[in-house]
């Protein structure tokens, strides 16, 4: 996991870079070829409610919008697998960072 301080808008901003994809523009903000549209944080939650909550917020997001889920819940990596063969959304990719949270990535398909 990398820490980055950007600059952007006026305002400084920090950005975890989990994910390896993430670039600086010459304005100062972080360009993904996945963008992270909304993030929740299901931190201290087990199952079902991590999923639970995810599904009422993707419900609210456009199609190919992207869903950050932050968990503690180790058994969030299945549920959401599952999750997203039953739903047809995309498990973009699931990863646990230093402190032990998973960071679990959703594009919603439909």
């Amino acid at each position: 996991m990398e820490e980055q301080n950007f600059t952007g808008s006026g305002a400084g901003w920090k950005a975890l870079n989990f994910y390896g994809i993430s670039e600086l523009r010459k304005d100062g903000m972080m360009s993904d070829p996945n963008p992270v549209c909304d993030i929740l944080d299901a931190r201290g939650l087990t199952c079902p409610l991590p999923v639970l909550r995810a599904r009422k917020k993707l419900q609210g997001l456009p199609v190919g919008a992207i869903l950050d889920i932050l968990a503690t819940d180790p058994s969030s990596v299945a549920d959401f697998r599952n999750f997203c063969r039953q739903t047809g959304d995309t498990l973009l990719e699931s990863v646990q960072d230093a402190e032990g949270v998973w960071h679990h990535r959703v594009r919603k398909t439909g």
